[in-house]
């Protein structure tokens, strides 16, 4: 009985709702697309984003300069063997990690700061592009469902999001990947509806796509048995077309993922797999899945799936997408238990619009009972989400941009080089700014990780490389160092030995560098007044 009663609720939900359109409008559609772009940039700026560095992860200087470089090539030097420019480029800029990643998200930075602008302000205006494009995903397959407000209702969701906010406020890889591996799930979702070969094909692009941006899209990998199993549409796997995504996905990322398995996997926190780390991420990701809608929205996120849990029972059409989202969001979280990638929230952003789509189907089935009232009940979900879930993130990284000025008027000849001494955000942060002010390549930087000390592209086997103060001078006037910059300002848990060793070398040697100025540095919005020290070597 009560699986009856439910399955009549999911079969008025969408005559519960306002507006439950049946075709394409592309008035509505294209102004939900315009709401959620303006929703995205406005939470950018209150974030203080745009005045901001950089520095919202380590990871993000990286992108940033890996996507500088692939634009330069492009732009100035097409034509020359790229391994060759790559390494010079690398020689200057030694924050460039392709191969690290696949390169899907530098082509996309690519193809909007050729005609645009490489600077900060344009990056931040396409990463607000691409969520707002994974929001009007969101809506589109929820319209037809639950109706036109309710499903912009959870597009607006996926973007106010605290995670998402975080990342659409930093030039990071995981919305990216979001944006080819939610479509491919859902065009799966089609397949098990229509059959349609054409829809595998689609599939098998977007889930290269989406491997060639992050390798924790190969999460689709699993979705397809999932999606199968939960749909009960067992006969599909017999036809010619299921098949058709493996070669598509070994022809076109195949020989990418192959040739650098073993450079991603240097920043893996274990080299392999293990039961150990599944342990941990069990108590982690399942939690923090919770987190990143709060509890009200999983609530209402785990009645949807209820609800579409009894319309797959009955076999109700149209359901391939339901089937196909709910083994979305299991298997990026089963990638997660089980490659080693560390213990990051950011991981589950692929996963979140199809929560989404579950938080507003059960929205939808739940307020059916409050009748013409039902628009006070969304309004009422919205007000426990910004009191509950919502906040503004707040990235306020700054002080090497001026910094960076300071030292390139040090640096009159082109052959002169730096050094940065900072934890991993800070150097790459520092690389970043020198990079975008110049005609690339022009000034050499160094960084301190790696000029004074060993370590994996992780951080582990660190070892410091000298053991006196003399060797260490010895080192830096041999590498040509005219400029010295160190930042005290990172946590005490990430000061190493190679920099305490540094300011100590330079302290006590002042005959070789000699202290040119001391400036303020910002991170998560506290100031740390003079943690910024500039050295001039003694000629």
């Amino acid at each position: 009985m009560h699986e009856v009663a439910a399955h009549r609720v999911l079969q008025h939900t969408a005559q519960a709702t306002s507006d439950p359109p049946a075709t394409f409008n592309w008035k509505c559609d294209l102004l939900a697309f315009g709401l959620f772009l303006v929703l995205a940039l406005q939470l950018q700026w209150l974030s203080s984003a745009y005045q901001s560095e950089f520095g919202g992860h380590p990871d993000e200087p990286a992108h940033y300069v890996t996507g500088l470089m692939v634009r330069d090539y492009i732009v100035t030097s097409f034509g020359k063997h790229p391994m060759v420019f790559a390494e010079d480029y690398y020689d200057h800029y030694p924050k460039v990690a392709l191969g690290n990643w696949p390169p899907m998200f530098y082509v996309l930075q690519t193809l909007w700061t050729i005609p645009f602008s490489p600077a900060r302000t344009s990056l931040l205006v396409l990463m607000a592009v691409l969520t707002a494009t994974v929001a009007w995903i969101t809506f589109r397959a929820l319209s037809a469902d639950v109706g036109r407000w309710p499903a912009f209702v959870g597009g607006a969701l996926f973007v106010a999001l605290p995670l998402v906010q975080e990342h659409t406020s930093s030039v990071m890889n995981e919305i990216a990947t979001t944006l080819f591996v939610f479509p491919a799930a859902l065009v799966l979702g089609r397949f098990l509806d229509r059959g349609c070969t054409h829809d595998t094909a689609l599939f098998g692009m977007l889930a290269a796509l989406g491997i060639l941006t992050k390798g924790s899209a190969l999460a689709l990998a699993i979705v397809a048995p999932f999606a199968v199993l939960f749909s009960g549409r067992f006969h599909v796997v017999v036809r010619p077309g299921f098949w058709l995504p493996v070669p598509i996905v070994l022809v076109l990322a195949g020989p990418w993922t192959f040739k650098f398995r073993d450079v991603a996997r240097a920043g893996w926190c274990e080299q392999s797999p293990t039961w150990s780390f599944t342990q941990e991420a069990l108590a982690y990701y399942p939690a923090h899945l919770v987190l990143a809608v709060g509890f009200t929205l999983f609530i209402l996120a785990l009645i949807g799936i209820v609800f579409r849990i009894v319309q797959l029972w009955h076999r109700e059409p149209g359901q391939g997408k339901w089937a196909a989202a709910m083994a979305l969001l299991i298997s990026v979280v089963l990638m997660q238990l089980i490659i080693p990638c560390g213990l990051e929230s950011r991981h589950l952003i692929p996963a979140l619009p199809a929560l989404i789509m579950f938080v507003t189907t059960g929205a939808a089935a739940l307020f059916r009972i409050f009748g013409k009232w039902h628009g006070f009940a969304w309004a009422m979900l919205a007000i426990v989400f910004f009191v509950s879930t919502f906040r503004v993130h707040q990235k306020q990284f700054a002080g090497f941009g001026p910094l960076a000025e300071v030292v390139r008027q040090q640096l009159p000849d082109a052959r002169m080089k730096a050094l940065i001494s900072s934890d991993a955000t800070g150097e790459g942060v520092f690389i970043a700014e020198v990079a975008v002010r110049e005609k690339r390549p022009e000034h050499t930087i160094r960084r301190a990780s790696k000029v004074l000390a060993h370590s994996s592209w992780s951080g582990a086997g660190y070892q410091a490389k000298f053991g006196t103060s003399d060797a260490l001078i010895a080192e830096l006037t041999r590498d040509g160092i005219a400029v010295v910059v160190t930042d005290d300002s990172m946590p005490a848990n990430l000061r190493v030995r190679h920099h305490n060793q540094l300011i100590s070398t330079l302290d006590t040697h002042k005959g070789a560098f000699k202290l040119i100025g001391t400036y303020p540095m910002t991170r998560a919005g506290v100031c740390h007044v003079d943690a910024i020290r500039v050295y001039r070597r003694q000629d």
